[in-house]
This record gives structure tokens, sequence and C-alpha cells, in this order.
């Protein structure tokens, strides 16, 4: 298999944000049926909802959000989240 990687410039400025995740977060299965986290949730319910809070507010939110959704659920794929400010 072979991979194709382009080079992407992004101009920043200071203050914005940046999240990254692997698949594991979005595939994680729970709530009340036990279906993937998905990205629709992830976008709006967990960065929308939170962004203006400081770092250490987010990754606090962000792990309990995983497990309060994961709840009973085994844990289905290694779940890597990454933040960081400008």
């Amino acid at each position: 298999m072979t991979f194709l990687y382009k080079e992407h410039i992004i101009e920043v400025q200071e203050g914005m944000q940046f999240h990254c995740t692997t698949d594991g977060y979005l595939d994680q299965n729970g709530g009340e049926k036990s279906f993937p986290f998905g990205k629709k949730r992830f976008n709006k319910n967990v960065i929308l909802e939170n962004y203006t809070k400081t770092m250490t507010q987010q990754k606090e939110i962000y792990l309990d959000t995983l497990h309060k959704y994961q709840a009973d659920e085994e844990r289905n794929d290694d779940a890597t989240f990454v933040g960081f400010k400008i």
C-alpha cells in the first residue's frame, strides 16, 4: 500500500487552537445504544462547546466525556487526542 502525503501551509495567528485526534476517540462505542462517538458529536458537543475554556479545563472535559460515553463498553482502539494553542 502506498500513501501520498501533501504539504500544507497554514497561516496561524496568536490565540488559534488546533485539535487532532485518532479515530479511536470517534469510533469508541458507548451511549444508550452502544453507537460510536462519531464526528458530529465530537465537533458539536466536545470542541464547539469547550474551546473557550483553558487548555487544562479542555483536557479534563475531553477525557471525562470519553469515559462517560464509553461507560462499561470495552475500549476498542487507542484514543489519542492532542490540542494546542498558538
